[in-house]
């Protein structure tokens, strides 16, 4: 009896764990996908909180390659940069997020995030060459549907 409860038991924790299983795919033919996320050089904000978290912001600096102009730097190996800002609602499902991208900055630094009107917010950066640098403020929103 003893070894019967045994194996039922044996079974049921094997059954369990095979349903919990992860699965490797490979994405590597979804080139733009796979073009940001190889270029990411820095997560700036992952899920920040926004208007007593009814939305949440992410924000990466990528690398692109794609954004800067051939021949833009005669002898040196830059790149410009872009930055990704993905806009999500609250809650557990997945209805959908805005992203934006602001191409073609110089060495960008992420300032900070700034609620203004609901639902706006704004996205400061600093950019440019070593004795050249500005702030530029980027107005946001969250598109409610």
């Amino acid at each position: 009896m003893k070894l019967f409860i045994v194996i039922i038991l044996t079974s049921a924790c094997l059954l369990s764990c095979k349903a919990q299983s992860s699965v490797v795919q490979n994405i590597s033919d979804e080139l733009t996908l796979n073009y940001v996320l190889s270029n990411i050089d820095k997560v700036d904000y992952s899920f920040y909180g926004l208007y007593e978290r009814s939305f949440f912001v992410s924000v990466y600096t990528i690398f692109d390659t794609k954004a800067t102009p051939e021949g833009s730097f005669e002898g040196h190996d830059n790149v410009l940069s872009s930055i990704l800002v993905s806009v999500k609602p609250d809650g557990d499902y997945y209805t959908e997020s805005d992203l934006y991208k602001i191409e073609g900055l110089l060495d960008p630094k992420v300032l900070g995030i700034a609620e203004t009107a609901f639902p706006e917010f704004e996205l400061s950066v600093e950019h440019g060459g070593a004795d050249e640098r500005k702030v530029v403020k980027y107005k946001l929103q969250f598109k409610e549907n």
